[in-house]
């Protein structure tokens, strides 16, 4: 692997880096002010459970046909236009509130279009990441791109709780909205070699997308690194969607309380991320650590549903973030580093799939069952699971290795 501060020796790495940051710390100060607002008009977790699935839901459909783009197009060209059309998602939202007449079906039909451009960057900017620095600085490029979600996912929510009351949330979508520019701003100043990008066959573009199916049953390595990566996005995940109704329910806190919430679980992702990093350790050797690091996680999330102190679920939070950053580089990595290069958008478009397909159902199930339950019962529930999936996969690794 190459050394964890690698990516950012290369000047088009670093702008894009840097671009990325600002614009994801946007992102998430947006998706904060959001879910407040959605618990403010609705006092329904359930609420938050159908925004979630309104942006991921479509994000899921869409991954395939944003996988062939990415592998048919100019990737820079693909992402330049869906930064454009994310500051004009960003704006009408703004709109919308200044106007006064902002109700939950508008922030759902608006979750969906952002959900179709998720969709289309998220891909994108995976396969981007080889053209920028190659399969060598992969890894570094990786946990950097890592870093700049996590480390935005700390700084944009405490942003939004100390925004949200001074100024209100429409300023808030409005900042997102320029936050977009800085990433813009980077890609025309990138200077890259010209990708010849591979021609749109005459074929069904769905005959196409069938074959990156295909391809990945016939690499069934690739199959189960995407599987396990539903099964964390689906049973994981969610404790964001019920984020709010911890921080006014079993915390008795605000706005503030949920950005720290957050932005503790950011900070403990960065914190994974840098220790993805700087291993020297080979794929193969940090699949072989996935069963602990479930086991770790579901003992974050079961102490996230049984904490009543403020203290504690920041410690819960941080650990989940870390915990699942310790195991989504590795897959990501992997992945890309023995997809075929004529597949890497629509396999990379499936592995976006794993996340964003299920991470909506799982939101949707997490706000269902905390309206009839409660917030705490479903983590303590969800980090059950993990418990039970980690130790069998733990006991099964061992009993293999023993018989060989």
């Amino acid at each position: 692997m190459s050394p964890p501060f690698q990516a950012l020796k290369n000047r088009n790495y670093r702008l894009y880096f840097s671009g990325q940051l600002v614009s994801m710390i946007g992102t998430w100060m947006q998706s904060t002010v959001l879910s407040w607002l959605v618990y403010r008009l609705s006092h329904s977790a359930t609420w938050l459970g159908i925004i979630a699935f309104s942006t991921q839901l479509p994000a899921f459909l869409a991954s395939p046909m944003a996988g062939l783009v990415a592998d048919r197009k100019d990737r820079r060209t693909v992402l330049l236009w869906v930064e454009i059309i994310a500051i004009i998602q960003a704006f009408m939202l703004a709109a919308l509130f200044f106007s006064g007449k902002i109700a939950l079906w508008h922030i759902a039909a608006l979750s969906i279009v952002l959900g179709i451009i998720n969709a289309f960057e998220m891909t994108t900017r995976h396969a981007f990441a080889v053209d920028l620095v190659g399969k060598t600085d992969l890894p570094s490029a990786l946990a950097f791109n890592s870093v700049t979600i996590n480390g935005s996912r700390m700084v944009g929510p405490a942003i939004a709780g100390l925004l949200i009351a001074p100024i209100g949330e429409g300023w808030c979508f409005v900042l997102n909205g320029l936050s977009y520019l800085a990433v813009i701003l980077g890609l025309l100043l990138m200077k890259l070699e010209k990708r010849v990008a591979l021609p749109f066959l005459a074929t069904n573009p769905f005959s196409q997308i069938w074959d990156a199916f295909q391809y990945t049953r016939q690499v069934p390595r690739i199959a189960r690194l995407i599987l396990l990566s539903a099964f964390i996005s689906f049973f994981g995940a969610p404790y964001v969607v019920l984020l709010p109704v911890f921080a006014k329910e079993a915390l008795q806190g605000d706005a503030l309380t949920l950005g720290w919430l957050t932005g503790t679980s950011g900070l403990g992702a960065i914190c994974g991320a840098f220790e993805f990093a700087s291993r020297s350790e080979s794929p193969e050797a940090m699949e072989r650590k996935f069963p602990i690091r479930l086991i770790l996680v579901g003992l974050s999330l079961a102490t996230l549903g049984a904490s009543s102190q403020l203290w504690l679920s920041l410690l819960a939070t941080f650990g989940i973030g870390f915990f699942m950053m310790a195991i989504f580089p590795s897959i990501n990595t992997t992945i890309q580093q023995i997809v075929d290069d004529s597949y890497r958008g629509r396999v990379v478009s499936l592995y976006t799939m794993s996340f964003l397909g299920t991470m909506p159902l799982g939101g949707l199930l997490a706000g269902w069952l905390a309206d009839r339950t409660s917030a705490l019962a479903v983590e303590l529930s969800f980090g059950a699971i993990f418990l039970i999936v980690g130790i069998t996969l733990h006991l099964t690794r061992n009993c293999n290795y023993r018989g060989k």
